[in-house]
């Protein structure tokens, strides 16, 4: 029989927070698809795993770095580790997060200059630095997922001691539209999910009695359909709401 040719076979897409939850599902539902990856997370142990079990199960080729994305200075360095071994890319999937919870009477300004580091200032440098690493055929798609939260979208319900956090996924919202607008002339579709609470290590590590039925991978074929141009080629600009359970 004929080989069947992946979606994404010759791809390479860049996830941050690679390492583990979403962003290690959508790490594994690429490369399932045939794309090289470059996954980016600060824990180098759980980094080199998950490259191990992908090469194992898909053949896949992967980079991966080991880095905190809330130091400018890193990710800098980082992209001149991509830059500087001629990578191309097809896909960035800024998906690496920080959540400290504290109530608003206790909300220290390192917990809001953190958040606001990891969830906004990194994906607005990485999307910045991406651009001229995109692949230039014109005929080539080419976009940005940002991993938003229900905690960024307007009339619903928050989680109380999350300010920090619901403000600067406003701000991811905010900057995937803005984003949308300025790189639709180079071919850059960039779009966002915005889910609610994943049964994740963060999730049951900070909120120890909520308890999720939703996986993430049960999300992450979401980011995957986001990303096929024959799904959505024509779609940028949008933050779809997920509601988790």
């Amino acid at each position: 029989m004929p080989s069947v040719t992946k979606r994404f076979t010759n791809k390479t897409v860049l996830i941050t927070g690679g390492s583990r939850g979403l962003g290690k599902a959508i790490a594994n539902d690429f490369a399932s698809e045939g794309a090289n990856l470059i996954l980016i997370a600060r824990n180098k142990v759980q980094l080199n795993d998950v490259k191990k079990n992908l090469i194992t199960k898909y053949n896949s080729e992967i980079l991966t770095i080991d880095t905190d994305l809330g130091n400018t200075h890193n990710i800098n360095s980082a992209f001149k580790l991509i830059k500087d071994q001629n990578i191309k890319l097809d896909y960035v999937i800024n998906n690496a997060g920080y959540l400290k919870p504290q109530s608003i009477f206790e909300l220290e300004i390192e917990t809001w200059t953190n958040t606001f580091n990891v969830n906004v200032t990194a994906p607005l440098l990485i999307s910045q630095k991406s651009i001229s690493l995109f692949n230039q055929d014109p005929k080539s798609d080419k976009a940005i997922i940002n991993i938003s939260s229900l905690s960024g979208i307007p009339q619903i319900e928050k989680f109380p001691n999350m300010t920090s956090y619901i403000a600067a996924k406003h701000a991811v919202n905010g900057l995937t539209e803005g984003l949308s607008v300025e790189l639709k002339d180079k071919g850059i579709r960039v779009n966002a999910i915005a889910p609610g609470a994943i049964n994740t290590d963060m999730l049951r590590s900070l909120f120890p009695n909520y308890h999720s039925q939703t996986e993430s991978s049960e999300i992450s074929p979401i980011v995957i359909q986001l990303c096929d141009p024959k799904v959505s080629k024509y779609l940028t600009g949008t933050i779809i709401p997920i509601q988790c359970n």
